[in-house]
């Protein structure tokens, strides 16, 4: 099981690295991450995972974003190599690292997930959408694609985009279903008359 000190460690560096990103990060960052680890664990737990199991999660969670400092596309390649990087020196278990590796690769959206800690990460990693804090979090996605990819959208094009991931979406755990998917039905209810309200003014 990786330890309690080598989690704290882990705390340590990935924070560092987060908050070294430009501030035009506004979705993918320290905040995101802390809460992506919360709801690892909470999920974990519910789903009834080992303690070494839970430690394995909680490094994943923690550094499924760190490779953000290298590259914003493919950012999930970077962060599987610096969570081994960091872990290799440690003298952490090579198998808990291919386990936490595996985890953080299973975070593109698309990728299978295989195994129940990787539904896990891939429900917290999206937990956002299914809380009241969606709307506001979805804005700071959209300036952050446009500032740091290009990425323009109006407000049409938005929409009709955000409609369409949320509507194809699956969480993949039981309690994920449960707690998030409600709330998450309910912005998509608003974001369509939102689109049908816009083309009613666009006639």
């Amino acid at each position: 099981m990786i330890s309690e000190s080598t989690i704290i460690e882990v705390k340590q560096y990935t924070n560092e690295l987060l908050i070294s990103l430009d501030h035009k990060y506004l979705f993918h960052n320290w905040n995101h991450t802390q809460e992506v680890v919360k709801v690892s664990m909470e999920l974990g737990k519910q789903c009834g995972l080992s303690e070494k199991d839970l430690s394995i999660l909680k490094v994943a969670a923690y550094f499924h974003d760190t490779g953000h400092v290298k590259s914003y596309t493919n950012h999930e390649e970077m962060s599987a190599r610096i969570a081994a990087e960091f872990l290799e020196i440690r003298d952490v278990a090579k198998e808990e690292i291919e386990t936490v590796k595996s985890l953080i690769l299973s975070t593109k959206l698309t990728s299978p997930c295989l195994t129940t800690m990787e539904e896990i990460l891939h429900d917290a990693d999206l937990s956002h959408i299914g809380t009241l804090d969606m709307e506001r979090r979805a804005k700071a996605l959209r300036k952050e694609w446009e500032y740091l990819l290009g990425s323009k959208y109006s407000e049409r094009e938005w929409l009709e985009l955000q409609i369409s991931f949320l509507s194809h979406l699956r969480f993949l755990t039981e309690p994920a279903k449960i707690k998030f998917e409600p709330i998450l039905r309910i912005h998509i209810g608003h974001m369509k008359k939102k689109l049908f309200d816009l083309s009613s003014k666009e006639k």
